[in-house]
């Protein structure tokens, strides 16, 4: 299960782990355990899942549920939680970006 790959992580404090785990999730693991990770009930794993969120690109996630997670996670009662989604939802809401779905004004 990710959670408890994702709690060995946090208790060894290995960085070279948590690298490889975000590497992962860059080279297509299943998003799905990544949105388990954001929708944990243990404040260390949702930080974990936000900040592999923020460090992948935004075509792996860009679903409904991970926006609507994401956007409730900017309210979190931890500053990095917050920091790290507001980082992941950013390519997406940017109304800056072509096609990034947000509607520009005086076009």
């Amino acid at each position: 299960m990710i959670e408890n790959e994702v709690l060995e992580i946090l208790n060894s404090e290995s960085v070279d782990s948590l690298t490889a785990l975000v590497d992962q999730f860059r080279e297509g693991r299943d998003t799905d355990e990544l949105l388990r990770l954001l929708l944990s009930d243990d404040d260390r794993v949702v930080n974990i899942g936000v900040l592999i969120a923020s460090e992948i690109a935004a075509d792996h996630y860009n679903t409904e549920v991970f926006i609507r997670r994401l956007r409730e996670l900017t309210n979190h009662a931890l500053p990095s939680v917050r920091f790290y989604a507001l980082g992941a939802i950013f390519p997406i809401d940017n109304p800056t970006e072509p096609g990034s779905g947000a509607t520009r004004r005086n076009e």
